[in-house]
């Protein structure tokens, strides 16, 4: 991890500054006690530096602790999938279009090799690939264009990210463990911060609310909104930028009602409490084992919609 700078709002009520991997040492002597606001520090640097991220809690509730722990700790990260690739360019190319110009290249000089099963077409893409370049296929640049020029040419793209502040790293502790949000755009609008986050998705647009609730996207909203409010001092409104990855590429923006919020913050709170308490007992139990309660089994229950719906009733819908 290469040096970062943080420009450090307070440390013990004094303005300093530190680099990213002092954060875990002065947190771990008990010396860490302010809010952290930076723009200076790479999507790398974050994701390999200290504190709790939206994406760890909400694997430490949906998976367990042990889960958590195998993942974040132990450093077995999650290898990246043709989708999450396509969505990291689709990030690059709205939120940082130099960057994205720079290093990401396309596969048709090694396609002309051969298919992407031959050595020849393997060796090219190494090639390519030298001196930290993204390789694509030609196909996936010319969607992340069109999904790009989508989301930016119209009103509400046009608000979201004009002038906007992107790739914005903020760091604070909240019940005394420090947190981070990685936030893609933000920008300040009279009294309040408006924050975006872009999200791409394969299934219909009229389902997003679907997706919200199944990847707990509402509990990172209700993190980023509350890491802004600790570090900015200001209200903020959270809204998402979903872009289709099928053609015609169609966009749509929409927020998060109170209540669904609500439930956000419920799931952050919950999973720092959990949290809090495995770092403290330095115990990684799995998915809601408790065995000194002496219940070694969980009694679990089919969804509720499938128990009332009466198609499903007797073993499925014949």
């Amino acid at each position: 991890m290469k040096t970062v700078i943080l420009k450090v709002l307070s440390v013990n009520g004094k303005r300093e500054e530190m680099k990213v991997k002092d954060l875990i040492n002065l947190d771990k002597k008990g010396e860490l006690s302010g809010s952290f606001d930076n723009e200076d520090v790479s999507n790398e640097d974050y994701h390999a530096g200290p504190a709790i991220s939206s994406s760890g809690l909400k694997l430490l509730l949906a998976d367990g602790p042990d889960a958590f722990k195998h993942c974040y700790i132990d450093g077995n990260r999650t290898e990246s999938t043709p989708a999450m690739a396509l969505g990291t360019a689709l990030h690059c190319a709205v939120l940082e279009p130099d960057k994205y110009k720079g290093i990401y290249v396309s596969d048709k000089d090694a396609i002309a090799l051969g298919s992407r099963r031959t050595n020849a077409y393997k060796a090219k893409l190494e090639q390519l690939s030298s001196g930290g370049k993204v390789v694509l296929p030609e196909d996936d640049l010319e969607k992340v264009k069109a999904m790009r020029d989508n989301l930016l040419d119209c009103p509400a793209g046009q608000f979201l990210f004009g002038g906007a502040s992107t790739e914005k790293s903020i760091y604070w502790k909240e019940d005394g463990v420090l947190c981070k949000v990685r936030l893609d755009s933000i920008k300040q609008v009279e009294d309040y911060y408006v924050v975006c986050d872009i999200k791409t998705t394969s299934k219909p647009l009229r389902e997003f609310n679907k997706q919200i609730l199944n990847f707990g996207y509402h509990t990172s909203a209700a993190m980023y909104a509350l890491g802004v409010e600790r570090v900015l001092n200001k209200p903020v409104k959270f809204v998402w930028a979903v872009v289709s990855t099928k053609p015609p590429y169609s966009k749509r923006f929409v927020t998060i009602n109170n209540d669904s919020l609500e439930t956000g913050y419920d799931n952050f709170r919950k999973g720092l409490k959990l949290y809090k308490q495995c770092l403290t007992n330095g115990v990684w139990p799995s998915y809601k084992e408790d065995y000194e309660s002496g219940n070694i089994f969980e009694e679990i229950s089919i969804p509720h919609w499938a128990i009332e719906d009466k198609m499903y009733k007797g073993g499925g819908n014949v």
